[in-house]
């Protein structure tokens, strides 16, 4: 998956997440971007 689809769809699911629950979402975005960082380290 291209890394630019990657990012759009977590934009959607982020300004989703922030309309019920911005503390949740703050910390699957933070997560999911470490997780992200460690997948191109290893590439």
């Amino acid at each position: 998956m291209p890394a630019i689809v990657l990012m759009f769809v977590i934009y959607l699911i982020a300004v989703y997440s922030l309309t019920s629950n911005s503390k949740a979402a703050i910390l699957w975005i933070s997560s999911t971007e470490n997780k992200i960082r460690n997948n191109h380290k290893h590439i």
